[in-house]
């Protein structure tokens, strides 16, 4: 990864760091595909999802559950927009 691809990347998760969850989608492809794992089940199974507005919602659901992700680590791949990493997450459910 380049520096300044870095610098994309870390300045998105410094974004939703702040909780500005609009501009870190200004760094998402819209044609994202992804995986979530809903945490209103005790055992779920993987969702692909599609697109920026789909991860605004799962984003919009996580902070309702007081739910905090934090990125620990950037790793680089070769082709710029694929990557791999952990955001693990801590909360509470609501009720």
């Amino acid at each position: 990864m380049t520096d300044a691809n870095e610098a994309l990347v870390r300045e998105a998760c410094e974004a939703y760091g702040r909780g500005d969850v609009a501009r870190m989608l200004d760094f998402v492809d819209p044609d994202l595909e992804w995986a979530y794992l809903n945490p209103a089940f005790e055992d779920p199974e993987p969702e692909t999802c599609h697109g920026r507005e789909q991860l605004r919602w799962a984003l919009e659901r996580q902070a309702e559950r007081r739910l905090a992700s934090q990125v620990e680590e950037v790793v680089a791949f070769p082709v710029l927009g694929s990557g791999a990493g952990q955001a693990p997450a801590r909360g509470t459910a609501p009720g």
